[in-house]
């Protein structure tokens, strides 16, 4: 094993280690160690178990070559280079929220800095003006989000160094908040570069990426700059199925290896950094398998959910069945849905709730939902879409997708908290649209759409029927007509149901909402829902075999 250590001359010393660094004189091996941090821990000298975790800069600054540390979700406040001088596999935890390490605006260094090794599932951010994100000098680093929020200067989210054995960047967000700074800086290490698979996003007066490797592949991903996309300063960079705007927006160096594009992509909210793309895009299904690409995306789903890989840090999750339907889920009768509810064997489906430890396919606070077909034939529109496709017999969704669940059953997945754990509930009889925004404890709201109010009475004549009801001689027939109904059953999740009147708050329940030419009908069959009446903005907790109408 060869380390290269840098005097203060710039002079570039390479020692020869005759041992690998876990291996002692007398030939016994030591295995790797696995060291915890805790953003709460203030131990700088214990073994960092799991019982008992460090402090992050003692968890990686002691770790050893191979060595295994683990950052727990938290909130890290970075004073100090986090720095780990030999290959450490550094990583959060799978199926939790990423760890965010911060470096403090006074921090003019990196935030992290590392020597090869993996790290992965981490949010690192700089916020200092000259301050870097992430230092890489050889390895993997997969499934990041890397933000420069201070820098107008110098400052960037991550620096590449090639090397023998190749440095790799994949699955990942690198994204510049400001004017200056580059998203990607590649150095010359000795050896070769790739970033695969990335969504990067620099100052809005510099560059997306900028080379000076020797040896650079740009592959997968969309590279996006204020003054130029890629910039190549020294060496050579090869561009393949990479979406990034045509010359001048590259400078002279890049080489076309092919299948590149020039359409602007698509995403949910590129401002707030939000780079999940939307349907329609250019990026989708647009790029190439490669053995260095990662097998899941930076939301942990599927890295190929369509015919071809996507290009960008995020795969756009549409229509990949995960799993087929029982046959024997028996379809609703068409004269009594709610009957095929009660007695439905939910057991059929809940089996294919995703789990948290498969990360494929589990759904994704604020972003993706997973639904299917329990019976008969539902259709999705998905968001930026005006048209409705089938709905596959399981299948991952972006949330905003509108359900259309008229003419079938549908179990609707969703996550109960930030760590993607699944929640379940079943309707029918609707269109609705399915949102949720992230958090600790996401509440899912499905919302009722379609349906023609056309027919319904003018608003004179619907006044003319609540005063003919507060005399006691009833609603005109015309006024209680159904524009649109949804059954539905949830098991002690978070769901709010929206009709045009009213908003239901459901927990452990099975209830109808109406909504009517008069109002919003809430029906309660099983346990309790809350009702917020939009017109009187008064609050009414309806219990099992009631009923509360929000008028107009």
């Amino acid at each position: 094993m060869k380390k290269l250590i840098r005097g203060g001359s710039g002079l570039a010393i390479v020692v020869a280690a005759s041992l690998a660094p876990w291996t002692v004189a007398t030939g016994g091996a030591i295995e790797p160690a696995t060291r915890y941090a805790s953003s709460t821990s203030t131990d700088t000298t214990g073994a960092c178990t799991e019982s008992a975790p460090c402090r992050i800069d003692h968890a990686i600054g002691d770790a050893t070559s191979g060595d295994r540390v683990i950052v727990e979700p938290g909130n890290y406040h970075v004073s100090s280079t986090l720095t780990a001088g030999v290959p450490i596999d550094l990583h959060g935890q799978q199926g939790r929220p990423f760890p965010h390490l911060i470096g403090d605006p006074g921090l003019a260094g990196s935030t992290l800095h590392l020597e090869g090794g993996a790290v992965s599932r981490l949010y690192v951010e700089t916020a200092a003006p000259d301050g870097l994100a992430l230092d890489l000098e050889g390895g993997t680093a997969s499934q990041l989000i890397l933000v420069a929020s201070g820098g107008d200067h110098e400052g960037g989210a991550v620096t590449l160094e090639s090397s023998p054995n190749g440095t790799v960047l994949r699955d990942s967000v690198a994204r510049v908040v400001g004017s200056e700074g580059e998203a990607i800086e590649l150095k010359e290490g000795g050896g070769t570069v790739a970033v695969v698979n990335v969504t990067a996003v620099g100052g809005s007066n510099t560059t997306g990426l900028e080379s000076k490797a020797l040896s650079a592949t740009v592959e997968n991903s969309v590279i996006s700059g204020g003054a130029y996309d890629l910039k190549v300063m020294d060496g050579t960079l090869t561009a393949r199925y990479s979406n990034f705007r045509a010359s001048p927006s590259i400078s002279p160096g890049v080489t076309d290896g092919g299948h590149n594009q020039i359409a602007p992509p698509l995403f949910v909210d590129a401002p707030n950094g939000d780079y999940h793309q939307q349907a329609g895009s250019p990026t989708i299904d647009a790029g190439v398998a490669d053995p260095l690409a990662g097998p899941v995306d930076l939301d942990g789903l599927n890295r190929v959910s369509g015919p071809a890989p996507d290009i960008g840090a995020y795969e756009h999750q549409v229509a990949a069945p995960l799993n087929p339907v029982p046959a024997s889920t028996p379809a609703p009768p068409a004269s009594d849905p709610f009957t095929a509810f009660a007695s439905s064997d939910r057991s059929n489906l809940v089996n294919l709730v995703p789990s948290p430890s498969s990360p494929a396919v589990h759904p994704t606070a604020g972003h993706t939902v997973v639904a299917g077909s329990a019976a008969g034939t539902a259709l999705v529109q998905l968001p930026g879409s005006n048209k409705f496709v089938p709905l596959s017999s399981v299948s991952q969704l972006p949330v905003g997708t509108v359900i259309d669940a008229r003419s079938a059953v549908v179990w609707l997945f969703s996550a109960s908290d930030a760590q993607g754990t699944p929640q379940d509930a079943l309707m029918y009889g609707s269109e609705v649209k399915i949102t949720q925004r992230p958090g600790a404890t996401p509440m899912t709201d499905i919302s009722l759409t379609g349906g023609d109010f056309s027919s319904c009475p003018n608003r004179r004549a619907r006044g003319a029927s609540m005063a003919k009801a507060a005399s006691g001689k009833g609603r005109s027939s015309s006024s209680h007509h159904v524009v649109r109904r949804l059954w539905a059953l949830d098991h002690h999740g978070r769901f709010r149901t929206h009709g045009v009147n009213s908003v239901a708050t459901v927990r452990g329940t099975v209830w109808r909402v109406d909504d009517r030419c008069d109002g919003t009908l809430t029906k309660v069959f099983d346990g309790q829902v809350l009702v917020h009446d939009r017109r009187t903005h008064t609050k009414h907790l309806v219990t099992a075999h009631h009923h509360y109408v929000a008028y107009n």
